[in-house]
């Protein structure tokens, strides 16, 4: 079964107005995939899949860009934002490194 953002990456634009989600939900359901994604599977399969979305619906994208924004809390202080970076990206530069015979 094909997530949404694998759907709306293999989806040309529709007749709505340069391709909006239009729906919030949706739009809430595709950052919120995003998110998981980067922390779950291969960043680099997400990376492809923002990019294709960009070609073929860039309205969407920037509904989904604004949407990850909202989550962003800019009173964080920068440690605390670049502890929780590095706790999500450390597993994954690990894994990486093991793949292709580095030091894990």
């Amino acid at each position: 079964m094909r997530t949404l953002l694998e759907s709306l990456a293999s989806t040309p634009s529709p007749a709505s107005p340069h391709g909006r989600l239009g729906d919030l939900d949706r739009v809430g359901d595709a950052a919120l995939e995003a998110a998981a994604w980067i922390r779950e599977q291969d960043p680099h399969a997400l990376h492809a899949l923002l990019t294709r979305i960009g070609g073929e619906r860039p309205a969407a994208l920037a509904d989904i860009t604004m949407a990850l924004a909202a989550l962003v809390d800019p009173d964080e202080t920068d440690a605390a934002r670049a502890a929780r970076v590095e706790a999500i990206s450390a597993p994954r530069v690990r894994l990486v490194g093991k793949r292709y015979g580095g030091a894990a």
